[in-house]
């Protein structure tokens, strides 16, 4: 799964997004943007998950955009067709849509949807909304948002945001193949996108030389007072697995 947060102020809506692609061994496949401006609208796209999936998915939003002719329309309309998706798309093409935008009534907002329920009171194929934002399907709460409005928003600890969810694991995370700790892949770079009424603008923050393409990623593996997180063992069967389809 992919990183993100997203926060709402008076003026915009701020995204944080990585850029690193793996398959079900946690293996890098390729590192790219993974948030999307919408064309002529003040709303941008990011997901996670099922890289195939998620890159349809998004095209459709924006396609979406485009018929409705409004931020407020698209999300009415996406509003009832998102609970019509699961007889539409495998179960275990799992995605989580974000998206992103100016609402012409009511200012920023950050909308979510999910395959499966993304946090602890929120539905699976429900589309939800948020004047605050949200940090991987969890929405911010008032005083993290207070924070970092405070702050002037996610730009100063973006990059140690990352760093930390890069270091930190889940252990009720599981992924085929991968260390059972729950540590994700996040990395590749740092990027940090700006929706405004007038525009969507997205900014390379960070980049992380240390991660690479067909390798696992090693959070500290730029820190040389910290042993590498990969055995030999792990190394060897890794070797093995690099040719295997990406999720």
């Amino acid at each position: 799964m992919s990183f993100y947060t997203t926060v709402c102020l008076p003026d915009r809506v701020e995204v944080i997004t990585d850029g690193a692609a793996w398959d079900r061994d946690g293996v890098v496949r390729r590192f790219s943007r993974k948030i999307y401006a919408v064309p002529g609208f003040p709303a941008a796209v990011t997901t996670r998950g099922h890289c195939a999936t998620a890159e349809n998915v998004t095209a459709s939003i924006i396609r979406l955009f485009e018929r409705a002719g409004s931020y407020d329309r698209a999300m009415e309309i996406l509003a009832q067709i998102v609970p019509t998706l699961p007889s539409h798309m495998r179960s275990d093409n799992h995605i989580e849509v974000v998206i992103a935008g100016m609402s012409e009534i009511l200012g920023p907002v950050t909308h979510v949807w999910a395959t499966r329920a993304p946090a602890d009171g929120m539905e699976a194929f429900t589309l939800v909304s948020s004047h605050r934002g949200f940090i991987c399907g969890n929405e911010i709460a008032p005083d993290q948002h207070a924070k970092i409005a405070f702050c002037g928003g996610l730009r100063r600890g973006a990059v140690e945001m990352v760093d930390f969810f890069r270091r930190t694991a889940d252990p009720s995370v599981r992924v085929e193949g991968m260390p059972s700790d729950g540590r994700l892949p996040i990395g590749g770079h740092v990027d940090l996108t700006t929706v405004r009424a007038d525009g969507v603008t997205t900014e390379r923050l960070h980049t992380y030389a240390e991660d690479r393409v067909g390798e696992r990623i090693d959070p500290f593996a730029s820190d040389p007072s910290v042993t590498s997180l990969m055995t030999r063992a792990e190394r060897r069967r890794l070797a093995k697995t690099q040719k295997r389809a990406v999720a």
